[in-house]
């Protein structure tokens, strides 16, 4: 996989997108900064030094919101030496409930997008968030968190039980949520379908935020 690194950018997504569009896929696009990271809904995401912020561009794979989750998950707990990360439905990766990573996935007619960004070394300032130089007292190489990142997508693009093992990850699944969609907000037991949906007592959710796990 080609990996092109910046150190400054708008947003990684915005750079994996001109490159998609010219027909330019299995990507990695690494930034050491980024002034307009957004998450999902255009969101913010603060992109200080010291984070990963990185964007793959990928041909066309409906698992890929489910790979993308899990490789980010295996990757933080390797690099913390722990089965300790968890994945919250869509895009979050949390460890003892705090955000340590978000993932922004975007998909276009002849090729996807999943953009990661990960808390390493970085200041956060939010108590609903943590960094991974937090959680294991010490700092880490960008470069060791770009490879394993790298290793575990690869070989995760190749595991014939991906949902069995995104559900594994994803602690939510069988507990009563709230879920806000775009008109409502709804409530109920969590569990993922065979596609990687969630589904909310029988019913199928495409997008949506869970906003509460009880």
């Amino acid at each position: 996989m080609e990996i092109l690194e910046f150190k400054i950018v708008g947003s990684t997504n915005d750079i994996a997108k001109k490159l998609g569009t010219k027909g330019r896929k299995n990507i990695l696009i690494v930034a050491e900064k980024q002034i307009k990271g957004r998450g999902r809904n255009d969101r913010t995401w603060v992109s200080n030094v010291g984070g990963l912020y990185a964007s793959f561009v990928l041909d066309k794979s409906s698992k890929l919101p489910l790979v993308i989750a899990l490789c980010v998950s295996e990757t933080v707990n390797q690099l913390l030496s722990s089965e300790i990360s968890e994945i919250k439905w869509p895009n979050d990766i949390l460890i003892k409930g705090k955000k340590v990573a978000g993932i922004l996935c975007e998909g276009y007619k002849n090729f996807d997008i999943a953009g990661i960004g990960i808390n390493v070394n970085n200041r956060v300032d939010l108590e609903s968030a943590t960094t991974l130089e937090k959680e294991a007292g010490k700092s880490f190489l960008l470069g060791d968190v770009i490879h394993t990142l790298i290793e575990n997508f690869q070989k995760l693009m190749n595991e014939k039980n991906v949902v069995q093992e995104y559900r594994k990850s994803c602690k939510m699944l069988g507990k009563k949520v709230v879920v806000k969609l775009q008109n409502e907000v709804i409530s109920g037991t969590a569990e993922i379908d065979e596609a990687g949906y969630l589904m909310i007592d029988g019913k199928r959710i495409s997008a949506g935020d869970v906003i509460r796990v009880m």
